[in-house]
């Protein structure tokens, strides 16, 4: 229209207007490949998707489009309950996301899990063509949805805590079909990477081969900026789990943050067999020198509404940026409302304190985290929470990391926004 023309012309000077002579008769399609600055003002207006299809116009759109998506690196988050259908949700999330997500985080109730294997039709025999069918179901159904290369990791858990888009829900459903999910771009000085480790690289209750070699492979080392790791055990009891954890303990001592649980089922990174996502370890390595991050554990003495939001004031005191921050929430199944006859109740207390922060995450069979603050580089010593969990003199002991019957809080900032 007249006026976005006038706008977008505005900034232009005398010399970048064309002789009249020379202009075609049909102005708009010459303009609009014509002058970078004019196309740039248009399609910085756009969403990712649709800058995406923009980039296939022309080679000057394909680089205006490039350009604005570089400077775009904000995280969103969606859920779906029974009544909304996954594929549609997703879609609609992605209608009007301004960053293209380069890893999907997904928490799906076990019981939409199942839903979703039972509306297709299933092979005539075989349990494990069967169980295939239904993971390629729900996979397949995201990564429709999603951008071409985004990396996935989900779970299938018998309950999910959720946030909407607009934050103007945040829920623990314990009971109903839902899924919670996390998108993350490329961010500036932030890595986030999944890896896997199975039991079979572990033995005795260490690796196989050299530790630091291991954990090489896996992109965790050497890492001086790595500052949380989330763990996704395919199974109880697994070695792998227990030798990732020691091993990076022994590493990075009090400057990281481990949290995780277990879930019912791991459903993707895609490229898994079905036999590995039955076995070893799913995990997220969150690094960069400007993450910050903090745990708390919510133990069994946390039993009414009061204490859980005495707990969140201890999240709240570790002093993390709000801003570009998420916070991961792994619980145990008896906990939520069967803990504390209420529903919601660690979620509205963790709201109460940050009000805009997510939270995702799941109800599991077990957690794996402890307090713990890893504050940026520039921080002050004295912020840092003692590692050795004794007092000055006495022997050096880890910190005890696996528990039942627990909640685990991880919140995650990646930086001021610049």
């Amino acid at each position: 229209n007249a006026m976005m023309a006038a706008e977008v012309c505005s900034g232009m000077s005398s010399e970048t207007v064309p002789d009249p002579a020379e202009v075609p008769s049909d102005r708009v399609p010459w303009v609009l490949t014509a002058f970078p600055e004019i196309v740039k003002n248009v399609l910085r207006h756009l969403p990712a998707k649709s800058l995406i299809q923009c980039g296939r116009v022309c080679k000057l759109w394909y680089k205006e489009a490039g350009r604005i998506l570089q400077t775009r690196q904000d995280m969103t988050w969606t859920m779906a309950e029974d009544d909304m259908p996954l594929k549609d949700e997703l879609a609609e999330c992605f209608e009007d996301y301004s960053s293209v997500p380069r890893l999907a985080v997904l928490f799906c109730e076990s019981s939409l899990y199942d839903q979703m294997h039972d509306s297709e039709d299933r092979p005539s025999s075989g349990r494990n063509k069967r169980k295939k069918k239904k993971e390629s179901n729900l996979v397949q159904k995201v990564q429709e949805a999603l951008p071409h290369g985004c990396n996935i990791v989900g779970v299938a858990v018998p309950g999910v805590i959720c946030s909407s888009t607009d934050l103007s829900v945040i829920t623990e459903v314990e009971d109903n079909p839902a899924m919670s999910a996390l998108f993350l771009p490329h961010i500036d000085g932030v890595k986030v990477q999944p890896f896997y480790v199975s039991n079979e690289e572990c033995i005795h209750g260490q690796f196989k081969e050299d530790g630091e070699k291991v954990l090489g492979t896996k992109g965790l080392l050497p890492d001086p900026h790595l500052k949380a790791v989330l763990l996704l055990s395919c199974g109880l009891g697994s070695p792998a789990l227990h030798v990732v954890c020691m091993e990076l303990l022994n590493e990075y001592k009090g400057n990281i943050i481990i949290a995780g649980a277990y879930p019912e089922e791991v459903i993707a990174p895609a490229e898994l067999t079905l036999a590995q996502r039955r076995d070893g370890l799913v995990g997220i390595a969150i690094s960069g020198e400007k993450v910050q991050a903090a745990s708390i554990l919510l133990d069994h003495s946390v039993r009414t509404p009061a204490d859980a939001q005495e707990a969140m004031k201890r999240l709240k005191a570790a002093n993390i940026p709000q801003e570009n921050s998420v916070c991961f929430m792994f619980a145990c199944v008896g906990r939520g409302y069967y803990h504390y006859a209420k529903g919601n109740v660690e979620t509205e207390a963790f709201r109460k304190e940050f009000p805009n922060t997510p939270i995702l995450g799941f109800f599991g069979n077990g957690e794996v985290g402890c307090d713990r603050n890893v504050p940026s580089q520039t921080a002050t010593p004295e912020k840092r929470w003692d590692f050795h969990g004794g007092r000055e003199g006495e022997e050096e002991k880890y910190p005890d990391l696996f528990h039942g019957y627990t909640t685990v809080l991880c919140l995650v900032s990646f930086g001021r926004k610049t």
